[in-house]
């Protein structure tokens, strides 16, 4: 499950996946990636964490978290470089912190198939 808001974005990431042979569900934003996944069950969340007018990653997490929704491998992936941010998503259980600006989509994809990967082999993801 890829919570996007940004169109282009979402746009470069299906392209990407679908060429990785990597299934993809997107989401425009935080309710609507909730609401997505009470419907499906997806094997890892690559999530933004600043979406305008919606609810934020942080906060999306910690309703995950509230609910006792199971736990789902998450990747955050924004361009929000602040050091308090990233320390508060590793806090909360998050994988990995991915700055966008910093890197390309294909390593994105490679690191979501590297924890995709040990998902299926049972590994422990620290």
């Amino acid at each position: 499950l890829i919570v996007e808001d940004n169109q282009d974005l979402q746009e470069i990431y299906k392209l990407a996946f679908q060429n990785a042979g990597i299934p993809i569900i997107l989401s425009d934003g935080g309710l609507e990636a909730l609401a997505k996944i009470r419907k499906v069950n997806p094997a890892l969340i690559l999530l933004d964490i600043l979406m305008p007018g919606d609810i934020s990653g942080i906060q999306f997490i910690k309703t995950l978290n509230e609910n006792g929704v199971a736990k789902y491998p998450i990747i955050v992936c924004s361009n929000l470089s602040s050091q308090e941010t990233i320390a508060e998503c590793k806090a909360l259980g998050c994988l990995d912190y991915i700055i966008k600006a910093n890197i390309d989509v294909s390593e994105i994809i490679g690191r979501v198939r590297k924890y995709l990967d040990q998902h299926k082999e049972g590994q422990k993801v620290v």
